[in-house]
């Protein structure tokens, strides 16, 4: 639905919704609608005036009131709750869309909220956020950081008026990654950079890749412990092993791991298409020359293709 608007300036405006067909859905009875974007594309939150006074509630897509218009304040900026204030209180609470709390006002502000978890990202201000756990009805991540993200398995939060981040697991622990400029969940594991280089690292900060690789490359930790790696940056790459031999150059626009084998990708003389070599994964030249791309799939067929049409290769490897 989108807006329905029907304003006089003598009086308050009047919003509703119309469907795309251009029929009423909600009659334009409210003051104000933020607009059916929160809460997943179902919900809305709505202002109109009760006994003169201006309250704000919340509509679902047939117009029904789910959180009636009784607050004095309420908004959402995510789509997972609403943000709401009591009367004559200045804190901020959460309310599902059912309407049922599940913060009371105790929040001076709140940025957002993480069901998954049950996390809230609240603080005095939106500079000086923490995390408060809805299960264990504290703040666990003191409300001093500029920015907070929730992971699968951390909290990254952003140190006032900095790029670095701090990290915490989801008791409000903090881990050991301040010696890094950044880390990110990569797999079950962590990328992370330092000095200007990527490595992987172990959530007990253990090191799995050396910072020795080049922003943009493909990680590839199996393999790295199997002892190669890919070299080079997000313009060219290369192919070697762990202690040092080079085992491709540094002349491809990518290299891809398929078991035992490798296929790299390299621009044509005209600059505007692919073509594609096989090798063994030590380097030995298996296929190369007219083929614009080449794919492995799951069933172990190479399918090779080429400006007269495509070929299947059934791969065998002694």
């Amino acid at each position: 639905p989108g807006y329905y608007y029907d304003y006089d300036e003598a009086k308050p405006g009047k919003w509703g919704f119309v469907n795309l067909d251009g029929k009423v859905v909600v009659e334009p009875k409210y003051v104000y609608a933020i607009g059916f974007w929160n809460g997943g594309g179902e919900h809305s939150v709505v202002a109109r005036f009760v006994d003169g006074k201006l309250r704000w509630g919340v509509i679902d897509l047939t117009g029904k009131e789910v959180i009636p218009c009784i607050y004095p304040e309420a908004y959402c900026r995510w789509g997972e709750a609403v943000a709401f204030k009591e009367e004559g209180k200045c804190l901020y609470g959460l309310l599902d869309f059912d309407g049922n709390v599940i913060v009371e006002p105790k929040f001076d502000y709140i940025e957002a909220y993480d069901p998954k978890h049950r996390m809230v990202t609240a603080g005095e201000s939106e500079h000086d956020l923490g995390v408060y756990s809805v299960e264990l009805g504290k703040m666990i991540i003191p409300a001093e950081f500029d920015c907070v993200d929730y992971g699968e398995r951390m909290i990254s939060c952003e140190i006032k008026h900095t790029c670095k981040d701090k990290y915490y697991d989801y008791e409000g622990n903090e881990l050991p990654f301040n010696d890094y400029e950044s880390v990110f969940e990569y797999n079950d594991v962590l990328k992370a950079w330092k000095d200007g280089k990527v490595g992987v690292i172990d959530w007990d900060g253990s090191i799995i890749v050396p910072f020795i690789l080049e922003d943009g490359t493909d990680i590839h930790t199996d393999y790295y412990r199997k002892g190669y790696y890919i070299t080079g940056s997000h313009m060219l790459v290369g192919l070697s092993k762990t202690d040092g031999t080079v085992i491709l150059p540094e002349i491809y626009s990518n290299i891809s791991f398929h078991g035992g084998l490798v296929i790299a990708s390299s621009w044509t003389d005209t600059k505007h298409s692919i073509k594609d070599a096989l090798f063994t994964i030590d380097g030995v030249l298996l296929m190369e020359g007219r083929y614009r791309r080449m794919r492995i799939g799951d069933d172990g067929i190479l399918e090779a293709e080429t400006p007269q049409g495509k070929y299947y290769y059934l791969i065998t490897q002694s």
